[in-house]
């Protein structure tokens, strides 16, 4: 008699450029977490509706200053010090943003990024996420 042997199935890491091919196709959103590809769950309609509304506002006071863009959650952002793309659900870039040339529609310089909490995102959104958003602003910021 043998004895079988139980291995773990290696899970897949991807590049970057196969990160971007696979969202080009894909019909949900993932983020990109060190090559590895995270689905992100899709948001209730209170969620849209502060999302939006918060996104609206901002709309509004950029008609105000010419330097100021409001994004929504369709961007992605990419954090190079951690080697991971998120969605947020939106934000505003001040002067001339800043886009990630591997891929499309990746923004590198968020200036203000906006993030509804849900019941199922809370943690993630304030704990991990918050602090790779602010190392990669103390980051930019300490370099200069």
């Amino acid at each position: 008699m043998t004895a079988e042997v139980l291995t773990k199935p290696v899970e897949k890491l991807y590049t970057l450029e196969e990160y971007f091919e696979h969202e080009e196709l894909a019909t949900e959103k993932s983020e990109f977490r060190n090559g590895k590809l995270v689905k992100i769950a899709g948001g209730t309609l209170a969620h849209s509706i502060i999302g939006s509304t918060i996104n609206g506002l901002l709309l509004i006071i950029s008609l105000a200053r010419e330097n100021l863009t409001v994004f929504d959650g369709d961007l992605k952002i990419y954090i190079p010090s951690y080697d991971q793309i998120v969605y947020s659900d939106g934000g505003i870039i001040l002067d001339e943003e800043e886009m990630f040339e591997g891929g499309k529609q990746v923004l590198l310089n968020p200036t203000l990024i906006i993030e509804v909490l849900s019941d199922s995102t809370e943690n993630y959104d304030r704990g991990g996420k918050f602090r790779k958003y602010l190392g990669q602003t103390h980051q930019k910021y300490d370099n200069q």
